[in-house]
């Protein structure tokens, strides 16, 4: 089983494109910034087997960390080996200590590059979102005054007000969460390329937990959509029962009916809380899960690993290696939960189109 397809509405999509510019400086902000984040899996791992270089360089005498760099097989490093050829040879500590020190350097290069696009993703793609719901709302208000009077007779008030404010402030989520359609999967790839590169077979039986997350994704998806739809139309009714109160308060108080209508705002706004509720606990739900998920796939992946060890398998993995396989594995895990938050928002967001 696939991940669940990112099911975007036709009328999300023809919004995005009157802002087009502002979501592809964002999305390409957001590439960028995914891209420098996952590129620290192999700085890791050159890092890890710098600093094992050293610690044997430094102490030669050490049998079991002598036995342990014959008796590994692992990957080589792209970095290390290029800075290796370029500038340091590794022959002497003092090469082996700067190594590592330009590699520290990097890393935070890295970081510092990695600011500016992150900065640059949350500026445009909220600045894409706020254009988007203060146009959106002036053609629905625009669209509203060319309407028949007879849809007046038939709708509240309060309900069309309620579109005008709390189903446009939900459509609104649709920008601010368009960076997980990209964040999320690329991470996903990238993790998936870094597992496969160190140890194929690893790599397979921690992704046998893949098609229970694809169902718990999509079925939270569903549950979601469907308490979101409660919630709108109880906010609907709520704002409406709002707007005929207020308006109608010298009718109220005139014939002393403050505890009656009192009683029956209190009951909406109750119903409002019941639904919003369930709602929260749906959105609360799949995070955990997923984690969870990832967990076994974890511990799974831990015993293959050592069986392998075990029955003398060949795993092509060093210590430096084994770290950065599991942080890849990890990445994986949150590209996951990436997707799924998308999922959330996107069924919450067609709940209330």
């Amino acid at each position: 089983m696939r991940l669940p397809k990112l099911k975007l509405d036709k009328r999300i999509i023809s919004e995005i494109k009157r802002h087009r510019k502002l979501v592809l400086f964002g999305l390409g902000c957001t590439i960028i910034a995914t891209a420098l984040q996952t590129s620290t899996l192999l700085l890791i791992d050159a890092i890890l087997k710098a600093v094992q270089g050293l610690y044997s360089a430094v102490n030669p005498g050490d049998g079991a960390v002598a036995a342990a760099q014959e008796s590994a097989s692992g990957r080589p490093n792209p970095v290390l080996d290029f800075l290796r050829r370029h500038s340091f040879d590794g022959a002497t500590v003092a090469d082996k200590s700067e190594l590592i020190y330009v590699l520290a350097a990097i890393v935070v290069a890295i970081f510092a590059i990695r600011y500016f696009f992150v900065r640059g993703q949350v500026f445009y793609l909220q600045s894409a979102s706020m254009k988007l719901t203060a146009d959106l709302r002036i053609r629905l208000f625009g669209k509203l005054q060319r309407l028949p009077i007879s849809y007046f007779n038939e709708k509240r008030d309060g309900g069309i007000q309620s579109v005008l404010t709390n189903d446009v402030n939900v459509f609104q989520q649709a920008i601010t969460s368009i960076r997980e359609a990209i964040d999320g999967p690329f991470k996903i790839m990238m993790g998936v390329a870094v597992v496969f590169y160190y140890e194929w077979r690893l790599g397979a039986v921690a992704f046998c937990v893949i098609p229970f997350m694809a169902m718990v994704i999509k079925s939270n998806s569903k549950k979601l959509k469907k308490a979101q739809r409660s919630v709108q139309d109880n906010l609907e009714k709520l704002t409406a029962m709002m707007h005929e109160q207020i308006s109608g308060t010298r009718i109220v108080r005139a014939f002393g009916a403050e505890d009656t209508v009192t009683g029956r705002f209190k009951s909406l706004v109750q119903t409002v809380l019941d639904s919003q509720i369930q709602t929260v606990k749906r959105i609360a739900a799949l995070r955990p899960t997923v984690e969870l998920i990832g967990a076994v796939s974890l511990a799974i992946t831990i015993v293959a690993m050592t069986l392998m060890i075990r029955f003398g398998w060949n795993t092509n993995l060093d210590v430096p290696a084994i770290a950065t396989f599991f942080l890849a594995l990890d990445m994986i895990n949150q590209g996951a939960r990436s997707v799924g938050s998308l999922n959330q928002t996107m069924a919450q967001v067609q709940a209330a189109v």
